[in-house]
């Protein structure tokens, strides 16, 4: 069994460690949140670009000092993922009423070169988000 001290203690030199976990799954043209915990929506913008709004409801967001970091991992069964790089176009984290981030998705143009290009993850995949904020202002 796990310690249930789990989310007691973050051995790191950033004060107040906010980690967010979300779960989409990504249809032709469309983004469905199916569980999170401190993500109210998610939505998608144009071709491999999505928002994604932090808090408990719509009425309640949250407002972060800052954010450290955003990791993805996406399980397309028994192929590569279609756009597996993930970076980040805006950050509101600060805003407050506005909390939120919108990233990118990424693939290569073609297997000969390193050119990328936004592009959503192929209908069916899933998504494995974790968004890392500061919520101190402390140094």
């Amino acid at each position: 069994m796990a310690n249930r001290y789990l989310t007691q203690f973050s051995q790191t030199f950033e004060k107040k460690v906010v980690h967010v976990f979300a779960k989409c799954t990504f249809g032709s043209s469309a983004v469905t949140l199916n569980t999170a915990k401190g993500v109210v929506s998610v939505t998608r913008n144009s071709a491999g670009t999505f928002t994604f709004v932090f808090g408990t409801t719509a009425a309640s967001l949250d407002v972060y000092n800052r954010i450290l970091g955003v990791r993805a991992v996406f399980n397309s069964g028994s192929s590569a993922p279609a756009a597996p790089w993930v970076a980040i176009k805006a950050d509101n984290v600060a805003t407050v009423g506005t909390c939120s981030c919108q990233i990118v998705t990424y693939a290569p143009t073609n297997s000969t070169t390193t050119t990328l290009v936004a592009t959503d993850p192929a209908s069916g995949e899933i998504g494995y988000f974790e968004f890392i904020f500061s919520d101190s202002t402390a140094p």
